[in-house]
């Protein structure tokens, strides 16, 4: 089971890089953008039948915009760059933008558009007219907006005329809950865009479509002329690829050969992470080929074509051009087609930023060696560079290499000391890390950490404790030509570190290689053996010169702003959202917490003991650990047969060169990143998706290492919601299955009739607050339905509890009250999935028809093909409770993916059908002890989801409905009373006073149909919690035997 279990979790290590300043910020200092770090388009925005380049930069970092045209010049390929349009500061945020190019004006001239992002779920078109000479700005107002319209959803905008009426216009590719795309359509009138509703031109359906694994270029594919079509690239598992392409029809578009597509590659073949794809006609054959600039393992580029004649196949592994090992710099690098000398042939251009902050053009111009030959591209570099006198680094260049601080010191030559630093709960408080100008906490076994401090332009007199050494410490100390200090390995780990220490990749410092007077053993904070081993950097230099480390060494420079003082968009944070917390789920007596300060612009660091979270400080002089950046990086990490680990535990190895995904978070906001790191003796380096180089901000330098173990840190949203709605699925079936309907039957009439018009009554007094307040009336009755229900689970809870006060009556009506209105969720949920996703006359029908079928289908596992599969492995409890919860949840997909069904819903179905049978007695047995679980998995994923914000921004929302919660007791209170419930009907009314798990199910309709705003989602989560811990503490403020 551990084996399973580590090979599942054994996916994931995370760098995390973080900076303790000692001053206070000030004003800000602008680092300019450069034009290769902008959104880089192409087309004809000359009108002159051949295309030049356009970027959308923002040249001062003051939330203006540039707009600069390159221009192909004479004869040969050099270009020439003029400013088209540019704005004031503080009018645009770049960040905020999706941009694309296209006619839509029909004038012959391309024009610029842009999805603005105006926050929650509001955008605008704007739109940039081309004059043939300039670029003029239509208004702030722009062609189309929404407040029901999701940006982060929109994961790319295409341009081309797709109508083939001559009307150009946008597919917009558009991500929903589930894995469903949808292409959304909008058409330009020369003045506005026309939208073609939320249905779309084309739904893959729920399961088949992760946009993030595909990338889209528009073209002729399949033809040489009529409307514009759409190519796809998606990454399969094993790294295949399958090219499919989609054909503008009267209904839509359609997937050329369905979901076979027209190519695929055979698996552990391609890697989309390593390629930048654009369209061209490379041959003139008037078919558009797919253009992959691929960066390989030996740091070489190659150009690959998928010809268009062939049906986009891949037909060249060498490539149509190449670049030798290190040449080009691609993650620094864009890449644009076009037709840059009018001569019918396409053409690409590569946008190069480097570190001195210039961009430098080059072109690949397509060629014959002979008249009608096969094509190439020929390469000609520096075709358009920065001048010298505009190219303003970022970067500092004269400070310290570790921590970014200015320094004119002889010091900066020295060798770091790489201080293996322990981190087990006994180890702690560490001492001297607040000197070190960085430390990395690596991940080991036993999913515990421990520190690798590196101290350069400090020393402390006091360090420790010191620990032994670990795979991950060869990888990380010849990047700081460092010493690395350390106590004890195993006879493997001792005898690569020597060979490592013989290559010079590093000196060695310890006492098992004869050093021991370095060292010494102490009780402070009442430390023990092997928890007690410490050292001084004074004893550490010395014993650096004893073994030949003395001499001067050139430190690699990681990068880091010129100045705390700079504005937060500052080094490549352009576009970062706000984040202010993230924590790192370790073990228990691990775990890791920052918590971000507006004031001192710093993430304050918090390490679980256990039991609580205790603020990180230095044992040697008190100061507390304070983080102004944060690095993640995702690379692969795996189990070895090597134990270092004295209670036999396997050592972790680690891989921390090449490439990967990075999340950087620095001054309140995250930023996407990609990393790199070419060798054991390099930094990481990180770039943005437009080659920006992401920059550090300077001083003290802190890493944290985080690993296989962890389900992921929990500032990734996505993954938040992952986990709730895995937690509401399990939970939804566990309710399903403790109903007990035929009891129900027995029960007055008068609670029968009184839910379903609680329940109705609620949503439509909801639903009118909140159109009565400007909400989308679609929304208006999701968000009235959701405030309606309340938490099965709470109430159980509740009435079951040792400090009850409610009486047998009262807790009865309880539980049948919440137990009805799931019933009766069933009904409204699937009413409201038709009313929120309108398509034509016979789709509602058919969604009711879909929804039927699937009850039918439960009803038939669940009532006649569970119960025989259980009686089988009845003497196996395991196998009993795998059996039916599995059972339930493969019931409950197949009920999302052909018929449906929110998945949430489907497992409630499921539990409901297998409830009503003998066997579901002893599969309730094996499945309650796991209810708190389920519960604490949703619940505690819900608080995270709350967006704090969102709800300062729109703060009426929350108001709102907490208002109608209590509206939502009174009637639950009238009603009782009206239909002569049998309880104490104002206890009822508390007790029932809450948003619960139905909730969020219902709120997932919405937010997935964008018709509920991030504002009123954030604000119905931050409502549930504030009312289940009113209701939960108010039902019991009743005393025993009140009426």
């Amino acid at each position: 089971m551990t084996k399973r279990l580590l090979t599942f979790l054994l996916t994931l290590v995370t760098c995390v890089v973080w900076l303790v300043p000692s001053v206070s910020p000030g004003g800000g200092v602008a680092n300019a953008q450069t034009l290769a770090n902008g959104f880089v388009v192409s087309g004809d925005f000359k009108g002159a039948g051949y295309s030049q380049i356009a970027s959308l930069y923002d040249s001062g970092d003051n939330l203006g915009l540039r707009i600069s045209v390159l221009d192909r010049a004479g004869a040969t390929d050099q270009f020439t760059a003029s400013v088209w349009y540019e704005s004031a500061a503080n009018t645009l945020d770049l960040g905020r933008m999706k941009v694309a190019a296209t006619d839509v004006n029909f004038d012959g001239k391309t024009d610029l558009v842009a999805l603005y992002d105006d926050g929650g779920t509001s955008v605008r078109i704007l739109v940039w007219t081309s004059t043939g000479s300039g670029f003029s700005f239509t208004g702030t107002q722009g062609w189309w907006r929404s407040d029901s319209y999701a940006w982060s959803r929109t994961k790319a905008i295409l341009a081309g005329n797709f109508s083939g009426a001559g009307h150009n216009g946008l597919l917009f590719i558009y991500q929903y809950d589930n894995f469903d795309m949808r292409i959304h359509y909008f058409e330009s009138t020369g003045s506005s865009f026309l939208y073609g509703g939320n249905q779309g031109v084309y739904d893959s359906g729920p399961g088949q479509y992760d946009t993030t694994r595909a990338r889209f270029v528009v073209g002729h594919f399949s033809r040489p002329d009529g409307p514009d079509q759409i190519a796809s690239v998606y990454q399969y598992p094993n790294f295949k690829i399958r090219v499919h392409v989609f054909i503008p029809t009267p209904s839509g578009l359609q997937p050329l050969n369905g979901w076979a597509g027209v190519w695929e590659s055979a698996e552990g073949t391609y890697d989309l992470s390593r390629t930048k794809i654009v369209g061209a006609d490379l041959d003139g054959d008037k078919l558009t080929d797919l253009l992959s600039f691929y960066w390989y393992n030996d740091g070489s580029v190659h150009v690959h074509v998928f010809n268009g004649a062939k049906g986009l196949a891949f037909t060249d592994p060498n490539g149509v051009a190449t670049f030798p090992p290190f040449s080009m710099p691609w993650l620094q690098t864009q890449v644009v087609a076009g037709d840059w000398n009018k001569d019918g042939f396409g053409d690409l251009a590569t946008l190069s930023s480097l570190d001195d902050g210039s961009t430098h053009v080059g072109v690949l111009r397509s060629d014959a060696a002979v008249v009608g030959g096969p094509r190439t591209l020929q390469w000609s570099a520096n075709q358009w560079v920065t001048a010298p006198t505009d190219a303003v680094p970022s970067a500092c260049t004269q400070c310290w290499p570790l921590t970014g601080v200015a320094t004119t010191s002889t010091l900066v030559s020295r060798r770091p000391l790489a201080v293996k630093i322990d981190n087990a709960p006994t180890g702690r408080p560490h001492h001297g890390i607040s000197q070190a100008d960085m430390v990395v906490e690596l991940l080991v076994e036993g999913f515990i950490t421990r520190l690798a401090a590196y101290f350069h332009s400090q020393d402390p007199s006091e360090i420790g404790a010191v620990r032994s050494v670990r795979f991950s410490d060869r990888y990380t100390t010849p990047m700081v030509r460092g010493t690395l200090v350390f106590s004890g390995g195993s006879q493997l780990m001792m005898d690569l570190v020597g060979r490592d220490i013989t290559n010079g990749n590093y000196v060695g410092v310890s006492p098992q290689l004869g050093q021991g007077n370095s060292f010494y053993r102490t009780d402070a904070d009442g430390k023990v053996v092997p928890h007690n081993l410490f050292t001084s950097s004074a004893a550490l230099r010395a014993a650096t010169n004893d073994v030949g480390g003395g001499a001067p060494v050139d430190v690699p420079r990681w990068g880091f702003l010129k100045s705390l003082d700079h504005i937060p968009s500052a080094g490549g944070f352009l576009g970062a959202r706000a984040a202010f917390s993230l924590a790192i789920p370790y073990r228990a007596d691990a775990a890791v917490r920052y918590d971000y300060d507006v004031a001192s612009r710093t993430y304050a660091r918090y390490q679980s003991n256990g039991s609580s979270f205790v603020r990180e400080v230095d044992g040697a002089n008190g100061r507390a650990i304070a983080a102004r950046n944060i690095v993640v990086i995702n690379t692969d990490v795996w189990v070895t047969d090597v134990v270092d680990d004295a209670g036999g535990a396997p050592s972790l190895d680690m891989r921390l060169v090449g490439t990967g995904h990075a999340s950087i978070f620095r001054d309140g906001r995250r930023q996407e990143a990609t990393w790199y790191r070419p060798t054991w003796f390099d930094p990481f380096t990180f770039y943005t998706d437009t080659g920006e180089k992401v920059l550090l901000s300077p001083y003290l330098v802190v890493g944290l290492l985080v690993g296989p173990f962890t389900p992921g840190y929990v500032a990734d949203r996505h993954q938040i919601q992952v986990l709730a709605d895995v937690g509401v699925v399990l939970l939804l079936f566990e309710v399903g299955i403790e109903l007990d309907l035929n009891a129900l039957r027995r029960e007055p009439l008068g609670i029968l009739v009184a839910v379903p018009a609680q329940v109705l009554l609620g949503t439509v007094i909801g639903a009118a607050a909140f159109v009565a307040l400007g909400s989308d009336v679609r929304g208006a009755l999701t968000l009235g339905l959701a405030v309606s229900l309340s938490s099965s689970i709470v109430v159980v809870n509740m009435t079951r509890s040792r400090k009850r006060t409610a009486d047998d009556a009262t807790a009865r009506a309880l539980l049948v009250w919440s137990v009805l209105q799931d019933i009766v969720t069933l009904v409204a949920a699937t009413i409201l999935a038709v009313i929120l996703t309108p398509t034509t006359a016979a789709a509602a029908p058919l969604a009711v028809g879909k929804v039927v079928a699937f009850v039918a289908l439960a009803a038939t596992v669940q009532d006649w093909v569970v119960p025989r599969l259980l009686r089988t492995v009845r003497e196996e409890p395991d196998t009993f409770l795998i059996v039916a919860v599995s059972a339930a949840l493969v019931t409950a997909g197949v009920g999302a993916t052909l018929f449906g069904v929110p998945l949430a819903l489907a497992a409630f179905i499921s539990g409901l059908f297998l409830s009503v049978r003998v066997e579901a007695q002893e599969a309730r047995r094996e499945v309650l002890p796991f209810r708190d679980l389920f519960a604490v998995m949703f619940f505690v994923a819900i608080g995270t989801l709350v967006d704090p914000s969102a709800i300062l921004r729109e703060p009426g929302w929350l108001a709102l409905v907490l208002v109608l919660v209590v509206t939502k007791s009174l009637l639950v209170w009238l009603l009782a009373a009206l239909f002569r419930v049998p309880a104490r009907r104002p206890q009822l009314g508390v007790g029932l006073g809450q948003i619960g798990e139905f909730s969020f199910v219902v709120l997932g309709l919405g937010t997935a149909a964008s018709v509920v705003t991030a504002g009123q989602f954030s604000a119905a989560l931050g409502a549930a919690a504030i009312t289940i811990a009113v209701s939960a503490i108010g039902v019991r403020l009743f005393p025993r035997g009140a009426p």
